[in-house]
């Protein structure tokens, strides 16, 4: 059985993705947060699933692998899927006549097409998923990987016909895990190096980690304020001008990794980080509940209309803070009820590991 520990600062990079997240999907009312948050919301997620991946021991054949991972992300994608739809029709008065076409858009699951918006990654990581074991199996060196991938990452945003990133077409966003799976194989090929820097046991690599850090504090800085100089710099490279977006995402991925590894302790933003799959999930249902709550208290616009930017990060902040103790056990617990035979083993080990030093 494999058996994997967690990790207390992936856990607390998981909770500044779920913010940015959160954060982007209250559109325009989030201020700069929505333009800045498209620059590295979903490549950092992706960049994580690949780290956890270079932990894996699974070498289980590709058909039974593909199984597994349906049950992991899929049979959650649909399940979730389904309950936003319900609730949504409960809330609406609504019949099938509306139901039917947005249960089929939902099984084609393509991004910006789906009821419950946020859920399109988890069918795009089970592609990903999938893309990337066949890669691993062709060529199994990383780098080369890695190369194949930034290829692949080439091709979409070139050869198409389309981007996939503003305009995305294709079944469970098969088109979308071209265009990510670069940041998947990132993660994937640096995490080992990362760890071992990130322990800092040497005066170099603490010099090496503070500068870096300050280096990618200014370029997010920049990016935050609106002011992209990286852009410009690639439009001339013809079909490797998309190479922009890495240069732009790297940086602040890498700035949120510091902000993770210097707050691991901090016990509840890892409590948050690692219910991510229970508040994408139900991040739509979410905010319905909450909307229709704020009607009956006469709260016209409660989770939809903010006064200012500040106001929509408090609202983000505040629903994430209250999460373990109200979405994430009870969507975890009527779940795992109405779906008992998805119920996890027991593990073997402790669900967490010490802190790195």
């Amino acid at each position: 059985m494999e058996t994997k520990e967690r990790i207390y600062w992936i856990d607390t990079l998981k909770f500044f993705g779920i913010l940015a997240i959160y954060l982007f999907h209250l559109g325009e009312a989030g201020g700069r947060s929505y333009t800045f948050g498209s620059i590295y919301r979903v490549p950092l997620f992706f960049f994580i699933a690949g780290s956890l991946e270079s932990l894996s021991k699974d070498n289980s054949p590709l058909p039974q692998y593909i199984f597994k991972r349906f049950k992991a992300l899929m049979v959650p994608y649909f399940f979730f899927a389904l309950f936003y739809l319900l609730l949504w029709a409960i809330f609406n008065n609504t019949g099938l006549g509306v139901l039917l076409p947005m249960l089929k858009q939902d099984f084609m699951a393509v991004r910006n097409h789906i009821s419950a918006a946020s859920l399109w990654f988890l069918p795009c990581l089970f592609v990903m998923e999938v893309m990337f074991r066949v890669l691993k199996m062709l060529l199994r060196d990383k780098w080369l990987i890695l190369a194949a991938s930034a290829i692949l990452f080439l091709v979409a945003n070139n050869f198409l016909g389309f981007l996939p990133i503003q305009d995305p077409r294709w079944f469970w966003n098969m088109d979308s895990a071209l265009h990510y799976i670069v940041y998947f194989a990132l993660g994937y090929a640096v995490f080992s190096y990362l760890v071992n820097f990130l322990k800092q046991d040497t005066r170099g690599k603490q010099v090496l980690f503070w500068v870096l850090a300050a280096f990618a504090f200014g370029i997010t800085a920049l990016l935050y304020t609106g002011k992209d100089f990286i852009t410009p710099l690639f439009a001339r490279l013809g079909i490797l001008s998309p190479v922009n977006m890495l240069a732009k995402a790297i940086p602040v991925i890498w700035l949120n990794v510091v902000l993770a590894w210097l707050l691991q302790g901090w016990a509840l933003l890892r409590r948050i980080g690692s219910g991510t799959l229970w508040l994408c999930g139900y991040e739509q249902a979410y905010k319905l509940v909450i909307s229709q709550l704020g009607g009956l208290a006469g709260i016209a616009g409660l989770g939809t209309q903010f006064a200012n930017p500040l106001a929509a990060l408090l609202y983000a902040l505040v629903i994430l803070l209250v999460s373990p103790y109200t979405v994430i056990p009870f969507g975890k617990s009527l779940y795992y009820n109405l779906l008992p035979f998805m119920t996890p083993r027991p593990k073997p080990v402790s669900d967490e590991s010490p802190i790195p030093s």
